[in-house]
Parts: structure tokens; C-alpha cells; sequence
């Protein structure tokens, strides 16, 4: 099912000319709200993604011109062994260019792109801390360095600052810091620091996370929805639309409660799905949060503590 296909119907239920672009500009605006409400109904499977960044050096710069740089293109400077790396990315409101394998000669003078033809004039470096999570990101629950094929743990802002007070330490990265929401761009992309900052470039860290659905426009009215959303769930688009075109236009209560029924219909079949995708896998809570699972443990375990019993 298509995002117009969703956009039309929702109209037809609402009695609208589904060919009006008001309306169905107002109808994209409820797809966006109800959307976010059906990933917000269950920890859905379809909702778990996994995603990776590179590790990287940034490079301060001044005087762009020809800009931006490339990602992708090598970089280097105009001494006789000249400087050289590959570009991850340019951040032109700082004025940074992120680079990885460098090579051994310290940059000097002007950093010039070899597809681009991009100029700058070099200032400063230093290997990256902080770095952007993908746009679509609600939540991250999971890091590792695939390159060295270890895990890298969760740790808060004090521990953080426990650790590495001034921020300068470098190393071989074991912990991750969620820093909070990128200020730069006001894109609300999550940003994350490694701790201590990784003195390797071009090691891949990935990580999973749960989907945070950004939102859609005219240009997203031909895609398929399951990009983002499984079948099961797609129909409750539809009357959760419609539900709350129906409430602006003043419908009655019991016209609205139809849309309503429908829209929780289909949700609670989908749960019940949602139950059985981890197959055999069996779940409980344990103390502190936790959560065990087991393919053939029991229902729940029982440890005596020494000296509990008489």
C-alpha cells in the first residue's frame, strides 16, 4: 500500500474529494501523527533497525572555497609528500571536514579535494568524539566496534565525566555517551560521544535502535509504505486518518467511534502477531529491569540466598 492509496481512501471514509490538494495535504499531516501513534501502540519487530558510523578524525578549516567537500574523495595538501585522507563528511556550518585513513604526514596549508576541487586553508585537528545517529533514530539500546568485534557499553553523563573530565583522553573507544539532540542542524538526529575518543580512524561501530518515524511529504505519496510499516499495521492508517478528519468536520460521536473500532481492530490483531515473532524465546522480568530470556528454561526460577532460611 502506497502513502496515496492511504491518503485516498481515508478521504473517500471522511466524504471528501479525495483530488482536493487541501485536503489531502491536511490528511498527509494526520498520516504523520497517527503513524508515530501506531509505533507508539507496541515495541513492534518491524521496528528494531541496525545502522553504522565510522570513526573518524576532524580536521578545523577556514577560507572554503569550491566547496563542499565530497565524501568519499581524497583530500590533500601541497607539500612535497603531501597529506592525504579520505573524506567521511563536511560540516560547512563549522566549518569541519571529517576524514578517515590518513595517511602519516601532519596537514599543512591548503586541504584541496580531489573530485570536488574544493580549497580550504588547514587550522587544527583531532579525533573525533561526538558523532550523529541516523535521522531515523528513537532510541539506541545496542553499540559495538564490528571492527574489532567487541561490545562497547552504555554509560551515563557522570560516568563520563568520572572517567575523562577534561574530555582528552584517546584510545581504543569502550563506551558510548548519549549526549543528547544535535544543535547544529535542528534536525533532532541523537548525538553520541565515544569514550575515550578513538584513536583509529575507519573502524565501523554499529548500533541498534528502535525506529523513530520522520515525517512524510507530497514527495513520499508513491512509496510503499512497508519501507516503514509491515501490512498488518498499514490499515490502521487509513481509519486513524479518517477518524481525525472526521473530527475536525464535527461528525458525529457514533461516525467517529466506527473509525475508531476499526483502527483498534487492527492494532490488537497486530499485537497479537507482534507476540509470536521471537518464536520459542520466553521472557520475564528479573530485578533491576532486567529481562532473561531462554528457549527451554521454565516459566520463572527460584534461588535460595545463603542464609535466607532457618
Amino acid at each position: 500500500m502506497t502513502l496515496q492509496e492511504v491518503l485516498d481512501m481515508a478521504l473517500k471514509r471522511a466524504n471528501l474529494l479525495e483530488s482536493t490538494t487541501t485536503y489531502e495535504d491536511q490528511a498527509r499531516l494526520y498520516a504523520n501523527i497517527v503513524a508515530k501513534k501506531i509505533m507508539a501502540e507496541a515495541d513492534w519487530w518491524f521496528g528494531y533497525k541496525t545502522a553504522t558510523f565510522r570513526t573518524t578524525r576532524r580536521l578545523t578549516v577556514a577560507s572554503v572555497s569550491g566547496g563542499p567537500y565530497q565524501a568519499g574523495e581524497t583530500v590533500t595538501d601541497g607539500q612535497a609528500t603531501p597529506y592525504s585522507a579520505t573524506v567521511e563528511s563536511h560540516d560547512t556550518t563549522n566549518n569541519y571536514l571529517y576524514v578517515y585513513s590518513e595517511n602519516a604526514v601532519t596537514p599543512t596549508g591548503t586541504i584541496t579535494g580531489g573530485t570536488s576541487g574544493a580549497t580550504s586553508t588547514y587550522s587544527s585537528r583531532e579525533f573525533t568524539r561526538t558523532y550523529l545517529l541516523n535521522s531515523d533514530v528513537l532510541y539506541p539500546y545496542l553499540f559495538a566496534n564490528e571492527t574489532d568485534g567487541r561490545p562497547m557499553a552504555i554509560i551515563s553523563p557522570e560516568e563520563y565525566v568520572e572517567s575523562d573530565p577534561d574530555r582528552n583522553d584517546t584510545g581504543d573507544a569502550g563506551a558510548i555517551i548519549i549526549e543528547g539532540l544535535d544543535a547544529d542542524t535542528s534536525s533532532g538526529q541523537i548525538v553520541v560521544s565515544v569514550l575515550p575518543r578513538h584513536s583509529t580512524t575507519n573502524e565501523t561501530f554499529r548500533y541498534s535502535y528502535y525506529l523513530f518515524l520522520t515525517d512524510w511529504t507530497s514527495s513520499d505519496d508513491g512509496t510503499d509504505l512497508k519501507r516503514w510499516l509491515h501490512p498488518l499495521v498499514q490499515p490502521a492508517l487509513v481509519f486513524g486518518v479518517a477518524k481525525l478528519y472526521k473530527q475536525e468536520k464535527g461528525a458525529d460521536t457514533e461516525d467517529i467511534a466506527i473509525e475508531q473500532n476499526e483502527y483498534n481492530s487492527i492494532i490488537g490483531a497486530a499485537k497479537r502477531q507482534n507476540l509470536k515473532i521471537q518464536g520459542n524465546r520466553r521472557f520475564r522480568k528479573e530485578g533491576g529491569m532486567h529481562r532473561r530470556n531462554s528457549v527451554n528454561g521454565g516459566a520463572f526460577n527460584f534461588y535460595v540466598q545463603p542464609g535466607s532460611l532457618g
